[in-house]
């Protein structure tokens, strides 16, 4: 398993049923799983 670098856990994030303002505030809460997803339109 890989660990997610401190400038990915500090920015922002914007979306649905989120209840921090970045991830490292989101993921704060105990074990979760990411799903990234990218756009290509």
């Amino acid at each position: 398993m890989d660990r997610i670098p401190d400038d990915v856990l500090d920015r922002p994030i914007d979306g649905l049923n989120l209840r921090g303002s970045t991830l490292r505030t989101e993921l704060s809460g105990g074990p979760a799983v990411i799903a990234f997803l990218r756009h290509l339109g």
